[in-house]
């Protein structure tokens, strides 16, 4: 009995090192086919997980724009790994945005929850051109000092409004379908402010929110603040105050190093003196100068005793 016992113990040892001896041989060969033909993209007619999720870190972590995804695959496979990739084998612009849109749904979920719980919010808008087109970006300011990116829309000057409270409904709907409007309702009770830069535009769209937001919400309506961003003011201020320090520098001549013919091959035409100055400056001390060449600490200690 023990010996039929140990002659099937052999049997099923050596049956386990075949199977085990077939597996290796298996992982070898599957490693050699994906060396030579490069990673699995498909799963039958559908693109595999690793395409998918890796689109969507391409779009959300690193922000390559969707016709940029399949290009940017196909170089770092030929690049880092050797693998010659056929676009044609890549998403298609349409099959990436459809990636994405994916991926924008929990996004939209956690980002209307949020907003729900928070005491209040105030909406920030901003406009861009890219290639004669109009985008208008939105971000929203929780009442706790989080600041939240809804994104971007491509949008006609005249639908500003129907872009902001469309995309309130997108995000009331994805969180509650049955409860839709209601939610909308209360997303749109926690708006307390617009922020927009000082076009004419903006400026409408502030008084035609305020205005669709009392016929929506009626007497429950809280009057609403409107911000305006002073980057604009500061930028213009910045090109204004340059036009002037380089009519001075014309006027008085070279200043500093530059008027020092030992120091000809450091003049820097295309930035004016004083401005110069400054820079030089704020890389000697400031926070974030060099930190090998500056000298911060020796400018802190009689900061300090002021």
């Amino acid at each position: 009995m023990l010996s039929e016992s140990r002659q099937t113990i052999e049997k099923l040892k050596e049956k386990v090192t075949k199977i085990e001896q077939e597996c290796d041989k298996l992982a070898r060969e599957l490693e050699d086919q994906h060396e030579k033909f490069g990673p699995i993209l498909k799963n039958g007619n559908r693109y595999s997980d690793a395409v998918v999720t890796c689109i969507k870190q391409l779009i959300g972590k690193i922000g390559i724009s969707l016709s940029r995804c399949s290009p940017a695959i196909q170089c770092v496979g030929k690049c880092l790994f050797d693998w010659n990739i056929d676009l044609a084998d890549l998403p298609s612009d349409r099959s990436v945005m459809r990636f994405a849109d994916r991926g924008n749904v929990p996004a939209e979920c956690h980002l209307t929850d949020t907003m729900f719980r928070s005491d209040g919010f105030d909406l920030h808008t901003d406009g861009t051109s890219r290639d004669h087109r109009k985008y208008v970006g939105n971000q929203a300011t929780l009442s706790s000092g989080e600041v939240l990116s809804m994104g971007y829309t491509l949008v006609d000057t005249e639908t500003l409004l129907d872009v902001a409270t469309n995309l309130l409904r997108e995000l009331a709907d994805v969180y509650d379908v049955e409860n839709a409007e209601e939610t909308f309702q209360s997303v749109l009770h926690k708006l307390m402010d617009l922020m927009s830069d000082r076009a004419s535009v903006l400026k409408s769209f502030n008084s035609a929110m305020e205005v669709n937001r009392r016929e929506l919400l009626g007497d429950d309506a809280v009057q609403m603040q409107f911000l305006y961003c002073n980057a604009h003011f500061l930028l213009g201020l910045s090109s204004e105050s340059e036009k002037v320090l380089r009519g001075l520098d014309r006027t008085l001549g070279k200043l500093g190093r530059d008027c020092k013919s030992n120091f000809s091959g450091f003049a820097s035409a295309g930035e004016n003196s004083a401005s110069k100055y400054i820079r030089t400056c704020f890389d000697v001390i400031g926070p974030r100068g060099d930190e090998k060449n500056g000298c911060r600490e020796a400018w802190e200690v009689p900061y300090r005793e002021f």
